[in-house]
C-alpha cells in the first residue's frame, strides 16, 4: 500500500504528525533537495503534500523528474506562517484549472 508522507515546516508537522501522519520537516531557509529527492525515488510513498515554499526550492529536474513520471502524487498546500495571515500567491484549484486547460482564468469569490 502506498504511503502518504507531508513535507512542510516545523508548525505545519507538528498538526500532521498529531494526525498521525507520517512528516519530513524543513526549516525555513533549508534546502530541500535531500529529503525531495530521497522521498521522490522512494517507491513506498504514493502521495507526497507539500508546503508550496518547499517546492519552489526543488531543482527543475527534480520536479520535471516527478512530473514526467506521474508517481508519486503531488499536492502543493500554501501553508501560511501564522493563522492571522492570509495565504500568499495562487490558489492551487487556479493552478490546477490553469495547468490541466492550459489558460488563465479569473475566479471570483
Amino acid at each position: 500500500m502506498a504511503r502518504l508522507v507531508v513535507i512542510a515546516g516545523p508548525d505545519a508537522c507538528l498538526g500532521f504528525s498529531a494526525a498521525g501522519v507520517e512528516t519530513r520537516e524543513v526549516e525555513d531557509g533549508e534546502d530541500p533537495n535531500e529529503i525531495l529527492s530521497e522521498i521522490f525515488s522512494d517507491e513506498r510513498y504514493g502521495i507526497v503534500v507539500a508546503d508550496e515554499s518547499v517546492l519552489e526550492r526543488a531543482p527543475g529536474s527534480l520536479r520535471a523528474r516527478v512530473e514526467k513520471r506521474g508517481y508519486p502524487i503531488v499536492v502543493p498546500l500554501n501553508i501560511p506562517d501564522r493563522w492571522e495571515e492570509e495565504p500568499e500567491g495562487e490558489s492551487p484549484v487556479v493552478k490546477l484549472i490553469r495547468r490541466a486547460i492550459g489558460y488563465q482564468i479569473k475566479i471570483r469569490k
